[in-house]
């Protein structure tokens, strides 16, 4: 039995729709993860968590930012100089 046209295309968009649901919850799992793990200054478990969340979205500004900070204590506690 064939679907309706219409109802086929509005059933891929709920799908669509939970599948971006799931990808931003993930996202912002991964995102509150790090940061809890900079707080307690668990620096290379943030930058795990930061790192997995913007494989999800390469965009993201929560986990670029956490990202650059956890990077940027890494090159102060260790004494580096750090360009990227």
């Amino acid at each position: 039995m064939n679907k309706d046209p219409q109802q086929y295309a509005k059933e891929v968009k709920e799908k669509q729709l939970r599948q971006k649901a799931i990808k931003d919850d993930a996202y912002r799992v991964n995102v509150g993860t790090g940061n809890y793990y900079l707080q307690n200054n668990q620096l290379k478990a943030a930058q795990t968590e930061y790192t997995r969340a913007l494989q999800i979205d390469k965009y993201g500004e929560s986990a670029r930012i956490g990202l650059a900070i956890v990077l940027l204590n890494r090159c102060l506690r260790d004494g580096v100089l750090c360009y990227e």
